[in-house]
C-alpha cells in the first residue's frame, strides 16, 4: 500500500540525536525497554522513548538520546511471531519505505506502546479491528460511519477517499494538519480522537461517538430556540472555543452543524478540518459565517470564529440565518455588508446585545469567547438545570 503520508522515501530509519535534543517528562507517550533485531538475527534490547514528535533510543541511565527517528504518520503493523518453543510479540513501524521491528517481553508493554503510538502514528488493521454497523452521514469530502470495535465500543469514524486526498497537495497538508491539532487537543466541548487508519482506498479518524443530533436537524424540526436552551448551548461552546483559541487554534468552521448535542445535554463542537494555528489568510469556512475579514482575504484571527458564532446565536434565537440570498455570492455580500436586523419575534434585548457584539463587523471591537461567557444574558441563565 502507498501512504498519502510520504511523499518521498528514504533509505534510513533512524538518525543521530543532536546534542541539544531535550525530552520533556510531560512530552513523553511511552518509555521501556524493548527488543530489536541485530544483523545476526539475535534481539537486542534497547531503551526507547516516545513523544509526539519523535522516537529515540536513549541510554538508560540518564535519558541522554543516541539516536532518533520522526515517525509521526508512520504505518503502525503489530505482529505475533512463534516457532515450536515461544510466541513473540511486537509491532514494525514502516515511514518512507523503510521499516524497524520492535519486540515486547510482557503484554502489558505492548498495550502501553499501542497506546502512545496512537497519538504519533497510523494504523492499516481497520477491518481487522473494527465493523461498520451503520452510515451516520455523507459529506462532500467525507462519510461519517458507526463503528465497533471487538470489545462492543462505538465510534464515529469519519473516512475520506484517498482519491479525493490527492487530488491536491493542500488537501493532504490538511488532513495531516487536522490530524496533529486533534491529538494535541483535550476538552470535554470536543470529540477525541482515538485512532487515525490508512487503508488501500480510505484515510479513516476514528473519534468519539455520541448519540446526538446537530444544531441545524433541531431548528429544522422545531424552528426557533428558547432563550434558556440557546443560552446554555451558547455558553458551552462559547467554553470550548476559548479553550481552542487558549491553545492557538482557530476552528474556521463554526456552523449549526458543527455542534452536537447529546441526549444528557453533552455539547461537542466537531469537525476540526479548517483548523489552524496559523494566521488566516484562505477563505475557510460557510457561506453566512464569514467574518467581513475573511471574506476580505485580509489576515484574520480567533476573533473569525466569534463571529461565526453570533450568526449561530442569531440562527438558533430567530430559526434563521442572518444574511440571506438566492445564491453563495449573494449570501456572500449580505454577509460582508454585515447589516443585522431583528424579526419581531419576542427575544430579549439582552440576547441581541449579545449577538450584536459578537457579529460586529470590526474584528478589533468584535467581543472575546472569554467576554462573550461573562455577558449578562449568559450570565442570567447561568444556573439554569435544562435536564431537570
Amino acid at each position: 500500500m502507498e501512504s498519502i503520508f510520504y511523499s518521498s522515501e528514504q533509505n534510513f530509519f533512524w538518525e543521530k540525536a543532536l546534542k541539544q535534543d531535550s525530552i520533556e517528562s510531560s512530552s513523553i507517550l511511552a518509555e521501556s525497554f524493548l527488543l530489536v533485531p541485530k544483523s545476526n538475527r539475535k534481539l537486542k534490547k534497547l531503551r526507547f522513548v516516545l513523544t509526539l514528535e519523535y522516537l529515540y533510543i536513549i541510554k538508560s541511565s540518564n535519558r541522554l538520546q543516541k539516536k532518533k527517528s520522526n515517525i509521526t504518520f508512520g504505518l503502525i503493523e503489530p505482529f505475533v511471531e512463534s516457532d515450536d518453543s515461544s510466541e513473540l510479540t511486537g509491532f514494525r513501524v514502516t515511514k518512507k519505505g523503510v521499516f524497524q521491528d520492535f519486540y515486547v517481553e510482557k503484554p502489558e508493554v505492548f498495550d502501553h506502546w499501542l497506546s502512545g503510538l496512537q497519538k504519533v502514528c497510523v494504523f492499516g488493521s481497520f477491518f481487522t479491528e473494527l465493523e461498520i454497523v451503520e452510515g451516520l452521514g455523507v459529506g462532500l469530502s467525507a462519510d461519517v460511519n458507526l463503528v465497533k470495535d471487538k470489545g462492543g465500543n462505538f465510534y464515529a469514524a469519519k473516512s475520506i477517499p484517498k482519491s479525493k486526498l490527492l487530488r491536491s497537495k493542500e488537501r493532504i497538508e490538511n488532513l495531516k494538519r487536522e490530524i496533529l491539532i486533534n491529538r494535541q487537543l483535550e476538552h470535554p466541548g470536543l470529540v477525541h480522537l482515538h485512532r487515525v487508519y490508512e487503508c488501500e482506498n480510505f484515510v479513516h479518524l476514528i473519534f468519539d461517538y455520541l448519540d446526538s443530533y446537530d444544531l441545524c436537524e433541531s431548528i429544522s424540526s422545531h424552528g426557533r430556540l428558547t432563550e434558556e436552551f440557546t443560552s446554555l448551548i451558547i455558553r458551552k461552546v462559547l467554553s470550548t472555543i476559548h479553550y481552542l483559541h487558549a491553545e492557538g487554534v482557530t476552528h474556521r468552521d463554526i456552523k449549526l452543524e458543527n455542534i452536537l448535542v447529546g441526549k444528557n445535554f453533552e455539547v461537542k463542537v466537531i469537525d476540526l478540518g479548517f483548523a489552524t494555528k496559523e494566521v488566516g489568510k484562505s477563505r475557510y469556512g460557510s457561506p453566512g459565517y464569514f467574518a467581513p475579514e475573511v471574506i476580505q482575504k485580509k489576515p484574520y484571527n480567533q476573533k473569525a470564529d466569534i463571529f461565526s458564532t453570533g450568526v449561530m446565536l442569531y440562527c438558533m434565537l430567530f430559526g434563521d440565518q442572518p444574511f440571506q440570498g438566492d445564491s453563495a455570492e449573494e449570501i456572500i455580500s449580505k454577509n460582508l455588508e454585515c447589516k443585522v436586523e431583528f424579526p419581531e419575534e419576542e427575544v430579549s434585548e439582552e440576547a441581541k446585545d449579545l449577538v450584536l457584539k459578537m457579529i460586529e463587523a470590526d474584528p478589533q471591537k468584535r467581543i472575546t469567547a472569554a467576554e462573550a461567557m461573562l455577558h449578562p444574558w449568559i450570565l442570567k441563565y447561568h444556573n439554569y438545570d435544562y435536564l431537570n
